[in-house]
């Protein structure tokens, strides 16, 4: 076990994850987490090997039978409706009959709609196909194809982010594993969901970028290093659009490596440029079959782009006014808030998360390293973080609300920040403590987030299923 879990934080991270990962793949009814229905019927897509959509009627999706479509939508009424409760009984009974693959039931196919899926690249539902493959080979039915996706997507998020910790020293790899703990993004990862991908590959970006920033300048690069680098590049480009400068870290990791800053941000936007392209290809690719995620009259992006180019203070009045209503929102979905953002604890449970999360992200032992980065690396990580969140919020601008609107309708959700988030990691001032701080870290590292996510555990249970 020691072989395989090299550092305490890697050892806690996992035995926590696993738990609490697995008991929010299965006490989660079917399809209750963010957009994971519509996520569903692009994987499913996927695993016809469709690629590309189609567009119907103003709107966009694909032909999939209407046993998944019907099966994906059959729990609408509970997102956003706390009083409607499920049972246990009710989500066996859909586990054992819902239509099995290959039956004469899937016969049946529809145009089912999923504008704000279909514009995914395949990159991110790898874990989901291959589950559907499986699923459909062993002809499961589609509910047990769904959690067999949960928990493709959960293994992989989970060895992805194993890798960032291998990666990480000491006070780097807590901070990390306290990121990775917060209930949001260790229930998203936990979901079948693209966000289990992406959070992960964010954190292996992060944790790549110290490990190049940490090795000597002519140490060569090995084939695990490139192959990681590819995965962490073209996973975040080809897995949402605002990421693409998140893999400008590894070029900052590799500062070192070269003399002069011309050259080095050259190398930069060379990262920057790969990634962009990345981008803009699958963008290109898509065009013809992209539609407005949300019917709703008015929402127009080629109208809103040219609008926010020639009057640019229309979408920072709009930033304003829903940072300074919606804050607070923001903040609890990126710390505890589940299912479709209906699932919060106790305002006490979120604060002892936040108390945790920034304790632990923000000490180190006396003899641990800090940020390896210098002042000037940090100020650029900062900046591609910034321009990061930036850029989540003019996307949603553009693709969600009408033109003009001074709102962003609060569209974000704290989970879109994530990514962002392990950014940040590399930059915070760590401050230190006695190097007794080792022998007791783990120990108070595990009851702080067993027992919180154990509260969290508990309200999601209660929301769901009634009072435990």
């Amino acid at each position: 076990m020691r072989a395989i879990f090299r550092s305490p934080a890697e050892r806690c991270y996992a035995g926590l994850a696993l738990v609490f990962g697995v008991f929010f793949i299965f006490a989660t009814p079917p399809f209750q987490a963010p957009d994971e229905c519509n996520h569903y019927l692009r994987a499913y897509q996927l695993s016809e090997l469709t690629v590309v959509g189609e567009k119907q009627n103003g709107t966009s999706g694909g032909m999939v039978p209407v046993a998944i479509y019907e099966e994906a939508h059959r729990f609408d009424g509970m997102p956003f409706h706390p009083g409607v409760k499920t049972s246990a009984a009710t989500i066996v009974d859909r586990v054992r009959h819902s239509v099995r693959f290959g039956s004469a039931a899937m016969q049946a196919r529809m145009f089912g709609d999923f504008p704000n899926t279909v514009r995914y690249s395949p990159a991110p539902y790898v874990p989901q196909v291959v589950a559907i493959w499986a699923a459909r080979g062993l002809r499961l039915t589609i509910v047990e194809s769904l959690y067999l996706s949960r928990v493709a997507c959960f293994a992989s998020a989970f060895l992805l982010t194993w890798l960032a910790l291998r990666l990480l020293p000491g006070a780097l790899a807590w901070s990390m594993a306290a990121l990775a703990l917060l209930p949001t993004g260790l229930f998203v990862t936990s979901m079948a969901s693209p966000d289990a991908f992406i959070i992960s590959v964010a954190y292996l970006t992060a944790a790549l970028a110290v490990h190049l920033r940490t090795r000597p300048a002519n140490s060569p690069w090995t084939m695990s290093l490139v192959v990681t680098a590819v995965i962490c590049v073209a996973g975040l480009a080809l897995s949402k659009v605002a990421y693409f400068l998140i893999p400008g870290a590894l070029a900052v990791g590799a500062f070192h490596w070269m003399t002069g800053w011309p050259r080095r941000m050259v190398w930069l936007a060379a990262v920057v440029g790969v990634s962009l392209l990345l981008d803009v290809s699958w963008l290109a690719l898509i065009e013809s079959i992209r539609t407005p995620p949300r019917n709703d009259p008015g929402i127009d992006s080629s109208a809103q782009f040219q609008l926010v180019l020639h009057h640019p203070m229309v979408f920072v009045r709009a930033v304003q006014f829903d940072v300074s209503h919606r804050a607070l929102r923001y903040y609890d979905s990126f710390i505890d808030t589940l299912g479709y953002l209906d699932v919060a604890p106790a305002r006490w449970v979120t604060t002892a998360l936040t108390a945790l999360a920034i304790f632990f992200g923000m000490t180190r032992s006396s003899d641990e390293l800090g940020s390896p980065f210098s002042g000037i690396e940090r100020a650029i990580l900062v900046t591609l973080a910034a321009v990061t969140v930036v850029a989540t919020m003019l996307l949603q601008y553009l693709d969600w609300v009408t033109v003009g609107a001074l709102d962003l309708r609060g569209v974000l959700q704290g989970r879109h920040y994530y990514p962002v988030a392990a950014l940040l990691l590399l930059v915070l001032p760590r401050m230190p403590l006695p190097r007794a701080w080792h022998a007791i870290r783990p120990a108070m590292f595990v009851l702080g987030y067993a027992t919180l996510l154990f509260a969290t555990g508990y309200t999601l249970m209660e929301r769901y299923y009634g009072t435990p």
